[in-house]
């Protein structure tokens, strides 16, 4: 059943025992000229992959082979499937050395029919299936739901080792009396490496997170492409450099994900036209007003472009005339659809903008995307939580409560122990309902609570609220991998008095809780 749903056929759990041949149906695989085929590789190299089928493949293992399979059994040129002018696909044996079977049977040209296989020498078996663009999306729609759950569930993982990794940095570098050059020097490229992994997890966690998708609003186009750019550096090998010039607090309106991704297929495209080496280049800023008059967008101000260059091979005119049509593709060798460009351009249209293209053979080639720019500009979204000036706040009391909640021990250890060498007095619990039970019978309540906003919430109503319906003097500092401006927004106006981006540097755990501590007095005793 599971092979069925993949490959949207009905395929057979013996396929080294193909059924047998039946009588030619030409008129099943007519439809419009519209459609395509595909080929799914059932047995032999390349397991399970999928090539799509258009006017005439050619199949066998020369580098010329439109779909190629590395296997010595198969002839250089083994076979052929074209579509007739009457919209029937035929396959054709090109004189190969170990022949052709159709549905078990040795064939030198025959019309084919959805669902029959098709076995190359004597390892290579495929099936003969429509290709549905529906049903292709919604296969990719839930392979992309099951890698951003798996994806967010390890960076969120990660975020944790992070965190804790950063706290024992601390730690060892305050227990290290002495001063050991040595141990100093270790300690700093270990901190270095954490800083590093800290800035890469949360770009991670945006390509693989689902939760925001679909949700629009304002989106800081510059703290964008930087992302992209960090990201994409590490797709690169060292024959090719990467450059920016990215105006600051670009801001436009429209779904961040989208636009991510948009802008990180046309990185990798250009890496993929530079197979030699050169340089990927990305700008971003405001267009001038010569450049907006050029442009076929109905909004009359001001107009945000962003450019995506390469130093590669190049376009022709023909190629550029094809490029945004779907299902066109210059890497069919790698396994491409074609669709990257034209759900581009479809995306880029639904945010009001527009997608235009210079190229020239051998002169590389600069996609510019232009998006109408949102109101205010100049006033980038603060994804960082507002930190009170010192001069400000009352001094901290010695000995404050602060429980930490969370459902990782590591964690819960590594900031009970950085509390603890700070003068506080931590407490720790491993779930909402642990906490709850601490803040109500205890002698007093805690100063400050320390919550994972992902832990599962009690009887449907999330921990930090309960807790402020508990003790609305209560402070309380939420965690999460996920703290972006929106979020942080829901938190505070549903009582929380901060929310902290996991992994976390002890500095600013302690800074925000010392911050935290010093707004309001501690909670009275029941």
């Amino acid at each position: 059943m599971y092979l069925e749903e993949f490959f949207g056929v009905p395929i057979s759990d013996d396929v080294a025992a193909p059924p047998p041949a039946r009588p030619r149906r030409g008129g099943t695989v007519r439809s419009g000229a519209a459609e395509h085929a595909r080929l799914v590789v059932l047995a032999g190299d390349q397991l399970g992959r999928r090539f799509l089928v258009q006017n005439k493949e050619t199949i066998g293992r020369s580098d010329e082979a439109t779909i190629v399979f590395d296997d010595t059994e198969l002839s250089r040129h083994h076979a052929r499937i074209r579509r007739d002018p009457q919209g029937d696909y035929v396959l054709e044996d090109l004189d190969s050395s170990n022949g052709t079977l159709l549905n078990g049977v040795p064939v030198t040209r025959s019309v084919l029919a959805y669902g029959d296989k098709i076995q190359l020498g004597g390892n290579i078996v495929l099936v003969f299936s429509r290709y549905d663009l529906v049903e292709e999306q919604l296969l990719q729609r839930r392979r992309v739901e099951l890698f951003g759950r798996l994806g967010a569930g390890v960076a969120h993982d990660l975020n944790n080792m992070l965190t804790v990794i950063a706290s024992a940095v601390h730690g060892i570098r305050a227990c290290d009396k002495d001063g050991d050059p040595e141990m100093v020097d270790w300690l700093d490229d270990l901190e270095s490496a954490t800083a590093r992994a800290t800035a890469l997890s949360p770009r991670l966690l945006r390509c693989v997170q689902s939760r925001s998708r679909g949700e629009r609003g304002d989106v800081d186009l510059s703290n964008l492409c930087d992302e992209v750019c960090e990201l994409v550096r590490h797709a690169l090998d060292c024959s090719i450099n990467i450059e920016r010039d990215i105006q600051p607090s670009l801001m436009v309106a429209g779904q961040a994900d989208e636009l991510h991704q948009g802008l990180m297929n046309l990185c990798l495209n250009a890496r993929d036209a530079m197979p030699q080496g050169g340089t990927l280049r990305m700008t971003a800023g405001l267009a001038s007003g010569q450049r907006i008059a050029e442009l076929p967008l109905s909004s009359k101000g001001a107009v945000i472009e962003v450019s995506v260059s390469d130093t590669g091979m190049g376009m022709d005119g023909e190629t550029r005339a094809l490029v945004f049509e779907p299902f066109f593709t210059t890497k069919r060798e790698s396994g491409g659809l074609g669709l990257g460009l034209s759900t581009l351009k479809e995306t880029v249209a639904n945010h009001g903008g527009c997608l235009t293209l210079q190229s020239e053979p051998g002169q590389g080639s600069t996609f510019s995307v232009c998006f109408p720019a949102a109101r205010p500009l100049g006033h980038a979204v603060s994804t960082r939580a507002t930190v009170d000036g010192a001069a400000a706040r009352k001094p901290v009391p010695a000995g404050l409560t602060v429980l930490v909640v969370d459902a990782e021990p590591i964690v819960r250890r590594s900031w009970c122990r950085l509390l603890n060498r700070c003068g506080y007095v931590a407490v720790a619990a491993d779930n909402a309902q642990t906490a709850l039970e601490h803040c109500s019978s205890g002698p007093s309540a805690p100063a400050l609570v320390v919550v994972d906003l992902d832990l599962p919430p009690v009887q449907d109503v999330a921990l930090h609220r309960q807790l402020r319906e508990l003790h609305p003097e209560m402070q309380v500092l939420l965690t999460s991998p996920q703290a972006d401006a929106q979020r942080r927004a829901d938190v505070m106006a549903d009582g929380a008095q901060g929310l902290l981006a996991k992994p976390v540097s002890p500095q600013n755990f302690i800074a925000e809780v010392e911050r935290l501590l010093s707004l309001a007095d501690p909670p009275k005793s029941e």
